[in-house]
């Protein structure tokens, strides 16, 4: 979600504003403040608590600014998605989001109004635990609804290189081809062990060890 706000603006000469009264101020633009502020010789800076009301980019932010810049609080952008935490340099950086439209809840650090580092649970109750890079999954774990558990390295947005555990308790750890298993070594949960590739969902090439150490070998041509 790409959001347009900005609410680095609690510094105002009085000609930006048409109306002033106690606690409240009315902007030309249609904006309202209400709050606590302080003055400074012809300007106004928003400090302690405040609701920022934006007509032209319809949303909210109710809560703390420190000499006219937001600190902590809530941000409620117009398509319901709302952010409650901490700013820097008037950016949300770091707390809890609600994705409305996608019911998608993420709990952690953001850079550029983005996912960073933290931990996104999703509407089927997956959840992914790690770092973004470009709006997509770096590094991290995700677990599965089944109980599956993936730690490792994403490329695409999918399983790159890193540790699968399924629900069974069986290993796969190594490299990944369109989700899938690729090359790496395979331990089920009965204690054979499996070196090599993959292809179609099945052994390919490698070398097969038993619970008792008897090596084989598997060459599908």
């Amino acid at each position: 979600m790409d959001y347009h706000y900005n609410i680095g603006i609690g510094n105002h000469n009085s000609d930006t504003f048409i109306t002033i009264n106690d606690n409240t101020i009315k902007f030309i633009n249609g904006d309202i403040y209400t709050g606590n502020m302080i003055q400074i010789n012809d300007k106004f800076l928003f400090h302690g608590n405040g609701k920022y009301t934006s007509k032209l980019s319809n949303y909210i932010f109710d809560g703390m600014w420190i000499n006219g810049m937001p600190d902590n609080g809530i941000l409620t952008f117009p398509n319901g998605d709302q952010f409650n935490g901490e700013f820097y340099n008037a950016t949300i950086f770091k707390g809890f989001m609600i994705y409305t439209n996608l019911t998608t809840t993420f709990n952690g650090e953001f850079q550029n109004d983005l996912p960073y580092k933290g931990i996104m649970t999703f509407p089927s109750g997956q959840t992914f635990n790690g770092e973004w890079y470009n709006k997509q999954f770096y590094k991290g774990i995700i677990t599965c609804l089944n109980g599956s558990i993936f730690n490792g390295e994403f490329k695409d947005d999918q399983f790159y290189k890193g540790i699968y555990t399924d629900l069974n308790g069986s290993i796969f750890n190594g490299e990944f081809k369109n989700q899938e298993f690729y090359k790496g070594i395979y331990t089920c949960k009965t204690g054979f062990e499996f070196n090599g590739e993959f292809k179609d969902k099945k052994l390919y090439k490698g070398t097969i060890t038993s619970p008792t150490g008897v090596k084989s070998n598997i060459d599908i041509l």
